[in-house]
């Protein structure tokens, strides 16, 4: 069963994530559990990770467990692709409150930060 085509372990995390994007992914999709909780709570308590994990770093258990990372603080390594029909737009709303919108064909969402 660990070697199952659909296993993460044996995918294209990357493709399968531009697969899923823009609806090429015939149904797939990616597992990211969020376990980044799990991880800092152990650390925070001084509670060792299970013993098949002791002295494994983040990314190799989510290799191990055949995950992609949920990542929420990333880098500039990937390239943001968004059509022309999505556009972005902010206002100043004064008193240092600015109104940030996203409008697509479907419909916008807009919020404001202080």
């Amino acid at each position: 069963m660990a070697n199952r085509p659909t296993d993460h372990k044996n995918r294209d995390l990357d493709r399968l994530n531009r697969d899923v994007a823009f609806g090429r992914s015939d149904g797939s999709i990616i597992w990211q559990p969020r376990i980044q909780c799990w991880f800092t709570d152990k650390e925070f308590a001084g509670i060792p990770y299970p013993d098949r994990y002791r002295g494994m770093t983040r990314s190799q258990v989510y290799r191990d467990l055949g995950c992609s990372n949920r990542v929420y603080l990333y880098n500039q390594c990937y390239r943001k692709i968004e059509p022309k029909t999505v556009i972005r737009r902010e206002e100043d709303l004064g008193g240092g409150r600015i109104k940030r919108i996203v409008e697509t064909p479907v419909g916008s969402i807009h919020a404001i930060f202080k």
